[in-house]
């Protein structure tokens, strides 16, 4: 096998398949289900806040998804301290924008334009 593919088999194989690497997005789950199970709060967001909160919610998802495009340009050379930053936050980027989703589908500020049948799903449970 060619040496540089090996050399990124090595690197998505101490980057992906590590326990201790996906853990952060785990432990951030298992805090939002348990303030979304337990923890009730008390205050309702104005539709302007509410537009507020999607823009950033998506925003953050659009971070999360768009900020390693000059890794897949040709040409890119490898940066350690780019690669270690995104491999770092984006699964705290990405968990808080699942946060903020779910927080706002289960409280009833996904509107009713494409989040009615997540919204009933979440009714049901």
């Amino acid at each position: 096998m060619c040496y540089r593919v090996q050399k990124l088999l090595d690197a998505a194989k101490y980057s992906y398949i590590l326990p201790t690497h996906r853990a952060t997005i785990y432990l951030i789950g298992v805090c939002m289900a348990y303030f979304l199970r337990n923890k009730k709060f008390d205050f309702t967001l104005s539709k302007t806040q509410a537009r507020l909160l999607w823009v950033v919610c998506f925003a953050l998802a659009a971070a999360t998804i768009a900020s390693p495009y000059r890794m897949g340009l040709a040409g890119y050379q490898y940066e350690h301290a780019p690669a270690a930053i995104f491999a770092a936050f984006s699964p705290i980027v990405w968990g808080l924008f699942m946060c903020i989703m779910h927080w706002g589908i289960c409280n009833d500020y996904a509107g009713q334009s494409g989040f009615t049948v997540i919204e009933t799903i979440y009714r049901e449970q």
